[in-house]
């Protein structure tokens, strides 16, 4: 029978046996409950070590819950970190494709040039000697010292409101130009403006013609020392 104290204690062995420590253990507290059983060194000894096999339980699967969580609370810093960092590369690349727009519209003068610089407060163009080259390189400014001795920081590159138009009036000098000044030689220095070959990039044109005039005047030369020759004879 049901209310059996046997019956009972193998009806809670069963459940345990099958897993069911709840099931166990009401069966057992019922069988205490009978009529002289609360003495019963068995029945008591197997709800003890069901209690304490069901509060292992407990203490198993609030560590299996802390686990799952210290899981998740990895997974959320894990997940704030790479969006964190895909938001730092989205606003570098943002920054740098602003830099980018804003950054040389057209190439600057070289450091020697000769240039026109148009003021649109004054409108009008004033000429000058680039005499600098300063800032990063990204965004660079441009000193130049105009022909009254005005001395100006512009902008001549960049895609912003503040940049100053300019118009190039003559490349830096050679460096048989440059040799040339500071030797003083001023005529020399007009003839090769003239002909425009005060220039690195007009260098060749100025071998060129050397040679070719060397090649025309040598006959006249030779020519001219056999004269003389003969009439010394």
């Amino acid at each position: 029978a049901p209310e059996h104290p046997k019956a009972l204690y193998r009806l809670a062995c069963a459940h345990k046996g099958s897993g069911e420590l709840r099931s166990a253990s009401r069966v057992l507290a019922k069988l205490l409950a009978l009529p002289g059983q609360a003495s019963n060194a068995e029945a008591r000894n197997l709800h003890n070590s069901i209690h304490s096999q069901m509060h292992q339980r407990v203490d198993e699967r609030k560590q299996l819950l802390e686990e799952q969580q210290q899981k998740l609370r990895s997974h959320m810093e894990k997940v704030e970190t790479e969006a964190a960092e895909k938001a730092r590369e989205a606003a570098e690349t943002a920054a740098k494709y602003k830099r980018e727009r804003q950054t040389q519209i057209r190439e600057g003068p070289k450091v020697g040039s000769r240039i026109s610089v148009y003021w649109a407060g004054d409108d009008k163009w004033s000429a000058g000697d680039v005499i600098a080259k300063l800032g990063p390189p990204e965004e660079p400014r441009y000193k130049v010292q105009y022909d009254d001795d005005f001395v100006h920081e512009h902008d001549f590159t960049s895609a912003s409101g503040g940049v100053f138009p300019f118009e190039l009036i003559s490349p830096p000098p050679s460096l048989l130009l440059r040799t040339w000044r500071r030797a003083g030689g001023g005529g020399a220095e007009l003839v090769l403006k003239r002909w425009k070959l005060y220039s690195y990039e007009n260098m060749g044109s100025l071998i060129v013609v050397g040679l070719a005039m060397a090649f025309i005047l040598w006959p006249v030369v030779a020519m001219g020392q056999a004269v003389i020759s003969g009439s010394q004879r």
